[in-house]
C-alpha cells in the first residue's frame, strides 16, 4: 500500500478484517501548515471546499480555533473526505461523487440555488491535480486557493521499495492517486525492481490514476468502478 502513514494505517486496518496482509509502502510524508489554513479561513468566503482527506488532518492541528467555521458549507469530494470533515466538527457537510468534476458542479449547483455571491475557499495541497479548478473556472467561480500542506516523496522509497519486492510477498499494489503512482514506479526504476513487477496487479482509484501508469503494465492494472476507497478495496474481492 503506497499511502502516506497516517492514512495507510487506517486502511491497513480495513484490509486486515478483510483477511489480507497488508505491506505499507509510504511514497510521501506530509507536511502540514495548519496556520496557513487558519490565515485563509480568516479571508471572506461563501463556501469551504476540500479534495483530500489530509486537509482535514491539517485542520485538526488547529484544535478550538477551528470551531467558529464549523457552520460554514464544506463541499467534500468524496465521502471519506466528507466523514473525516465532520469528526473533525464541521456540520454542514456535502459530499460529491469523488472526483473534482463532480466536486465542481456540486459547488456550482449550491451556489445557484442559494444564491451566494463570494469567493470559494480551497483548501488544498501540492502537489494535486488541476482539474477542480479548471472546471470551477469554466463556471466562472472565483475561487481562492490555500495550500495547507505538502506532500513530500519518501527518500528512502525505492530501496523499501525493491526489499519488499525481494521478500515474494506482494500480489496488488493499491495506488490512490496519479503522483503516487508516478513515485511508485520511478521508485522502482530507480532501484531497478521494474523486473519484479511482471506478476503484480494494480488497483486503481481512477482512470486518471491508471493513466499514470506505464502502458506495460496497463494489462494488469484494474480501476475502481468508482472514485473511493470501498469500491477499490471491492477489486480485491476476488481480482479479476
Amino acid at each position: 500500500m503506497t499511502r502516506s502513514l497516517d492514512a495507510g494505517e487506517k486502511t491497513a486496518a480495513k484490509l486486515r478484517a478483510l483477511g489480507h496482509e497488508p505491506v505499507l509502502l509510504p511514497m510521501s510524508t506530509p507536511i502540514r501548515h495548519p496556520e496557513k489554513a487558519l490565515a485563509a479561513l480568516a479571508l471572506p468566503h461563501a463556501a469551504i471546499a476540500i479534495t483530500s482527506a489530509e486537509t482535514v488532518r491539517t485542520l485538526s492541528a488547529l484544535a478550538d480555533r477551528l470551531k467558529p467555521f464549523f457552520a460554514e458549507p464544506v463541499f467534500a469530494v468524496g465521502e471519506t473526505s466528507a466523514d473525516a470533515a465532520r469528526n473533525v466538527g464541521f456540520t454542514n457537510v456535502t459530499a460529491a461523487a469523488g472526483d473534482g468534476a463532480a466536486l465542481a458542479t456540486s459547488v456550482s449547483a449550491h451556489l445557484r440555488e442559494t444564491k451566494r455571491s463570494g469567493v470559494l475557499l480551497y483548501l488544498t495541497g501540492t502537489p494535486r491535480a488541476r482539474s477542480f479548478e479548471a472546471r470551477l473556472a469554466e463556471d466562472s467561480i472565483q475561487v481562492t486557493v490555500a495550500e495547507c500542506y505538502e506532500m513530500k516523496p519518501a527518500e528512502d522509497a525505492p530501496d523499501a521499495l525493491r526489499r519488499i519486492l525481494e521478500s515474494g510477498r506482494i500480489d496488488v499494489v493499491l495506488l490512490y492517486s496519479a503522483e503516487t503512482a508516478k513515485r511508485f514506479f520511478a521508485a522502482a526504476e530507480t532501484s531497478g525492481a521494474g523486473e519484479m513487477l511482471q506478476d503484480i496487479r494494480f488497483c486503481c482509484l481512477s482512470s486518471n490514476v491508471l493513466n499514470a501508469i506505464p502502458a506495460e503494465f496497463h494489462e494488469k492494472a484494474f480501476v475502481a468502478a468508482s472514485p473511493d476507497e470501498t469500491a477499490l478495496l471491492t477489486l480485491l474481492e476476488p481480482l479479476p
